[in-house]
Order: structure tokens, then C-alpha cells, then sequence
């Protein structure tokens, strides 16, 4: 049996510091629980190709998606961290893996790096709240 984490925590770490106070406020419109990531899928029956597109709303799949600043390289770094639903269905990391895509279009260079996955709350998070 398959078992997921609750918790992912990622690293984000910028070119600049400027590029990572511009992503700390640029991402909090798209990690709401209403943003929507719309899927579009593709079959081919009958070797006939067709589409649908499929919304994804992020509540539906994280209790919340939080931005903190790191402890390491503060200038330059921020954590991004995942509570997922223990319900969530299977598309949740698609939607994690989208959301630090789009992090990375925003500046160019800008690295992710999974720094804990668990079932705990991250301990390391309590220092910088």
C-alpha cells in the first residue's frame, strides 16, 4: 500500500535577493485554496484525437500552501510548504510539481529543493514563525 506525505517542505532559492522578494509576493495569489490549475487531457479513441479540460481547485487537494522565509541565505531563499488533505485524490503532486514550475518561470535560474517530507509538521519551521 501506498503511503503519502502530509507535509512537503520545499526550498526555493532565487538569482537575487530582489527576484526572491518578488516572488514572496507575487506567489500568495496563486497558492490560495481557490486557485484553479486547469488539466488538459488527451486521448486518442478510435485513433481520433480529443480533449477535455479539467480544473483542479488547490483546496481541494491542500489544507494549505504557506510561504516562509528560510533560515539559510534569508535574502535569497524562501520555503514553500504543502499540507496535503489526507483525503487528497492522486493529482496532488501534479498540482505541487505545476505550482514550483510556474515559481521557476518567474525568475530564471531560481532552484527547488525538497527539504523534508513526513506526516509531522516540519520542527525546522518553528524558528522562523
Amino acid at each position: 500500500m501506498r503511503h503519502d506525505p502530509l507535509f512537503l517542505l520545499w526550498t526555493i532559492n532565487c538569482p537575487s535577493s530582489e527576484d526572491c522578494r518578488r516572488l514572496q509576493r507575487w506567489l500568495p495569489d496563486e497558492i490560495t485554496p481557490d486557485a484553479v490549475v486547469v488539466d488538459e487531457v488527451r486521448g486518442f479513441p478510435g485513433r481520433i484525437e480529443t480533449r477535455c479540460r479539467e480544473p483542479h481547485r488547490l483546496g481541494d487537494y491542500f489544507e494549505s500552501v504557506q510561504v516562509f522565509p528560510s533560515s539559510e541565505c534569508a535574502s535569497r531563499s524562501f520555503r514553500l510548504l504543502f499540507r496535503r488533505r489526507p483525503t487528497a485524490q492522486r493529482f496532488w503532486k501534479d498540482l505541487m510539481v505545476r505550482i514550483l514550475q510556474k515559481v521557476r518561470a518567474q525568475a530564471a535560474q531560481t532552484t527547488t529543493t525538497l527539504e523534508y517530507r513526513g506526516d509531522a509538521e516540519p520542527e525546522v519551521l518553528a524558528a522562523d514563525k
